[in-house]
């Protein structure tokens, strides 16, 4: 979309938000003979005037950066959250959990770090949730469905190699009841890169519980998918303004590039 005006309104409204590009406009000015590209916010168009204001006055949003140490956090890319490469609501009639088209749409930029990641030689970490056949429903995702979330496995574009770390887990977090400090201390980390399902679930919970253990987050925001964009957009949002940097798959993949294993 190109419009063609000042710059004003539009560069304030830019820079009321943190800024997290995920897609762009071209601003073209008359009277300055010129054109640039203004970043966007995946979150932008959800905002009142009155929140614009409260972004840019409160003080939040700060980029903490990157460390020196980073894995790359796939959270539950599995059957039964990513489904179809159909609509949602196709792909709900078959698994009831799942994104459909947009988790596949992140499924491609997960891959494409996965990549990246593996020839950097950066650890690679998985989990994965679900509940087990006959066993009992103990968190509030599943107390909260009126059917059992199957476990079903990683899509077979993202499955995990024998040198991944795999972790399974009963609730949102995948800190939670399971052993990843302890091996993400193993390995000296002290950066998470996190995509995966869903955005505002098990992404959220992970990355909260991330920052409570002092680690640097960031959440690749073309690499998470949820099932109302609603959700999507304000879990980025709040994430963004308290816990981790949102940032795009060429910011994470730049910073990959520039680690060694």
């Amino acid at each position: 979309m190109i419009l063609d005006s000042g710059y004003n309104a539009l560069e304030w409204k830019v820079k009321s938000l943190t800024p997290m590009p995920t897609f762009s406009i071209l601003v073209t000015n008359r009277r300055l003979k010129g054109a640039r590209l203004i970043f966007m916010a995946v979150w932008d168009d959800i905002l009142s005037d009155r929140d614009r204001q409260v972004i840019q006055h409160s003080g939040h949003g700060k980029k903490q950066g990157f460390g020196d140490r980073p894995v790359l956090f796939i959270v539950d890319a599995q059957e039964h959250f990513v489904g179809l490469q159909t609509d949602i609501l196709s792909s709900i009639a078959v698994y009831a959990t799942s994104v459909g088209e947009e988790a596949w749409t992140a499924v491609a930029n997960i891959r494409r770090l996965l990549g990246v990641a593996r020839k950097a030689g950066i650890p690679v970490f998985y989990s994965l949730s679900g509940t087990r056949k006959n066993e009992t429903a103990f968190d509030s995702f599943q107390k909260k469905r009126s059917a059992e979330v199957p476990f079903t496995g990683v899509v077979r574009e993202l499955a995990p190699r024998p040198e991944d770390v795999v972790i399974e887990k009963r609730f949102a977090s995948a800190f939670t009841g399971t052993p990843l400090v302890s091996f993400l201390n193993g390995l000296r980390v002290d950066t998470l890169l996190v995509c995966g399902f869903t955005t505002s679930g098990c992404v959220r919970a992970t990355v909260v519980d991330a920052v409570a253990y002092n680690y640097n987050v960031a959440v690749v925001a073309e690499g998470c998918a949820d099932r109302l964009t609603i959700s999507h957009k304000v879990a980025l949002l709040d994430m963004d303004m308290k816990y981790a940097d949102v940032v795009n798959v060429q910011e994470a993949e730049s910073y990959i590039l520039s680690r060694t294993g």
